[in-house]
This record gives structure tokens, C-alpha cells and sequence, in this order.
């Protein structure tokens, strides 16, 4: 599995084992596309250094649209951590058509966290050709030997 991979992680900061992912792949030299929840989650990414930058790291923002940011400022409590978990990722998934296609695209979509879940579900029955998982193990052939 040498063909690009996108990467979806929809919380506000994503996880070392997220990080690990994305940069052994980049230093594989696997295209990547990591998919981040807003502008600002990308400018802390890029700040921290953690992955340097590459031709082939390609860091987005999934910033939404102004419409669905009505609903969850009048639910509270429950609704609205059931809103963020299953509504969210859903509507994002109808509404980014960037996102699809760079999906079309990829070989493997991944989702880096619970709230990507939904979305990359979506994307891979869009795309039965890609492989839509959650794992953040790297191909067979990039795993290192200890």
C-alpha cells in the first residue's frame, strides 16, 4: 500500500499515535492528506513541528458551514454530545465535496479519532474501491522491526 492516504481527525488536537501515523507514512514517502477539524488545529499542527513539512504532506482544515452551526448552539448537554458525535461527522460527510473527492482518490482513508468515524464510514460506501478503516498501523511493509 504505497497510494495516497487520507487521514481524518476531527478532534481538536490530534493524538500521538495519530502523529506517529502520518509521519511514518510521510517519511516513507506515502502522499498523505491529513484531514484536521478547523483552521486553527492546522496552524497548532504546523506550529508544533511534530511532522515536518513535505511535498507530500498536504494538511487540510474541515471547517463548516455556516448553516449547521445553529443546531447545536440550542441543544444542551445530551443532545449535544450526541449531536457532535453522530449528526456532525454525518452532515460534514454530506456537505465537503473536496473532502470526497480526495477521497475518490486515496487508497486508504483513515479515522484517527470517534468523531471521524461517520464521516470515513460515509466516504468509503461512496468509494467502495478505498479502504476505510480505523487503524493507525502502517502498511506491512513500513512496520519496523524491533
Amino acid at each position: 500500500m504505497t497510494g495516497p492516504h487520507l487521514v481524518v481527525a476531527l478532534e481538536p488536537t490530534p493524538a500521538p499515535a495519530v502523529v506517529g501515523y502520518v509521519a511514518d507514512l510521510v517519511d516513507a514517502g506515502i502522499p498523505v492528506g491529513l484531514v484536521l477539524v478547523d483552521e486553527a488545529a492546522v496552524a497548532r499542527f504546523r506550529d508544533s513541528g511534530a511532522v515536518p513539512a513535505r511535498p507530500h504532506l498536504d494538511v487540510l482544515a474541515l471547517v463548516p458551514d455556516e448553516k449547521s452551526l445553529w443546531l447545536p448552539r440550542l441543544l444542551s448537554g445530551r443532545l449535544r454530545r450526541l449531536y457532535s458525535a453522530v449528526v456532525r461527522p454525518w452532515l460534514l460527510g454530506r456537505r465537503w465535496r473536496a473532502l470526497d473527492t480526495r477521497a475518490a482518490s486515496a487508497e486508504r482513508v483513515v479515522a484517527a479519532d470517534v468523531a471521524a468515524i461517520t464521516l470515513v464510514w460515509h466516504l468509503g460506501r461512496r468509494h467502495p474501491h478505498v479502504v476505510a478503516t480505523t487503524a493507525l498501523e502502517p502498511p506491512a511493509a513500513l512496520r519496523r522491526t524491533s
